[in-house]
C-alpha cells in the first residue's frame, strides 16, 4: 500500500518557521526569577553579597544560573520544553493546513 506524499503549503511553512523562531527565542533568553541568593559576607566593609538567580527556558526553566557561582541544567524540564514546543508546532501546522485546504475548496 502506497501512502500519499505529505505536501505542505509554502504559507504554512513560513508561519510555522516564524512560530519556531519565537519558541527558540523564549527558550534561550535570560530572565530574572526574582530570587536573590546570599553568596557571602565581606568582613571589611560589613556588606552582604547577594546575586540574582537567572534562568532560561519556557514554559519551565531548564537552565538556572547564578553568575558566576552556579550553573544548573534540569534535563527533565528541558525535555518537557522540547515536547511542548514540538506539540505546538505540530498543532499549528495541522490547523493552518486544514484552514488553507478548506479555503481552497471554497467551503464556507
Amino acid at each position: 500500500m502506497k501512502f500519499p506524499r505529505l505536501q505542505l503549503h509554502l504559507s504554512t511553512l513560513l508561519i510555522v518557521t516564524s512560530l519556531a523562531a519565537g519558541l527558540v527565542w523564549l527558550n534561550v533568553r535570560k530572565y530574572g526569577t526574582g530570587i536573590s541568593i546570599d553568596v557571602g559576607f565581606i568582613v571589611e566593609s560589613g556588606l552582604r553579597l547577594t546575586s540574582q538567580l537567572q534562568a532560561q527556558g519556557w514554559p519551565w526553566p531548564h537552565h538556572t544560573f547564578d553568575e558566576p557561582f552556579e550553573n544548573n541544567w534540569h534535563t527533565t524540564a528541558l525535555a518537557g520544553d522540547i515536547f511542548i514546543c514540538l506539540a505546538l508546532l505540530a498543532v499549528a501546522t495541522v490547523a493552518i493546513e486544514w484552514l488553507t485546504r478548506r479555503m481552497k475548496r471554497g467551503a464556507p
